[in-house]
């Protein structure tokens, strides 16, 4: 749990800054396919994710990324 200090002085930033959190909601972070398929590849040889979840998650990306580039 937060401390009340910290908790107080959370509040007061978001209302000294109340559009803060909305920028920051609307911001996108852009990935490549090389990066994507690293951090998966990463999890697999850290033995986050299992082969069949590796394979599943990798066919699953390169889907999503070569439909959204032909458009």
């Amino acid at each position: 749990m937060l401390s009340k200090t910290l908790k107080k002085r959370f509040s007061d930033h978001r209302q000294a800054n109340p559009n803060t959190w909305e920028e920051e909601a609307k911001t996108t972070t852009t990935t490549t396919l090389g990066d994507e398929l690293k951090d998966l590849k990463d999890a697999y040889d850290k033995g986050i994710i299992t082969e069949k979840e590796y394979n599943a998650a990798k066919e699953k990306i390169i889907k999503q990324r070569t439909a959204t580039e032909k458009k």
